[in-house]
């Protein structure tokens, strides 16, 4: 996540072999490129847990922002729906907003990136989740 000094801060981390998240690839009825990444149970509820034992004044001043959605119902549930992740369209930044434009922008799905725990995310939302492809980028 990221700070209210814009630092990255770990919450929840996973590897590949722990089998914790999927990301889904599919076709358009168009023909273009879908991606959902699903995390599992286990991760959203260590996530919630870890974004609920933080402190108000920890997290970024942003609208909207994790402070307030990290106890709200909904945005849970839209979590557990799936994040849209559009890697075409990332850019060299490789951030991917799943729910720009909506109420719940806090997320950036980042796919060409690798983070420190302390290093400056500024550009980022509040939610960071890094994603490594290895070879399949």
């Amino acid at each position: 996540m990221k700070t209210n000094t814009n630092a990255a801060a770990l919450l929840v981390e996973a590897t590949r072999e722990q089998n914790e998240a999927v990301c889904l690839v599919g076709r358009t009825h168009d023909n273009a490129l879908i991606e959902w990444l699903l995390l599992s149970p286990k991760i959203r509820q260590q996530l919630s847990e870890k974004l609920r034992d933080i402190e108000v004044t920890v997290f970024p001043k942003e609208t909207p922002g994790l402070a307030t959605l990290r106890s709200d119902p909904e945005f849970r549930r839209i979590l557990s729906k799936g994040l849209k992740l559009n890697r075409g369209d990332q850019g060299a930044k490789g951030n991917s907003r799943p729910f720009k434009g909506t109420p719940y922008d806090v997320v950036s799905i980042l796919t060409n990136v690798t983070l420190a725990e302390g290093e400056s995310i500024k550009p980022y939302r509040g939610l960071a989740i890094e994603l490594d492809f290895g070879d399949a980028n």
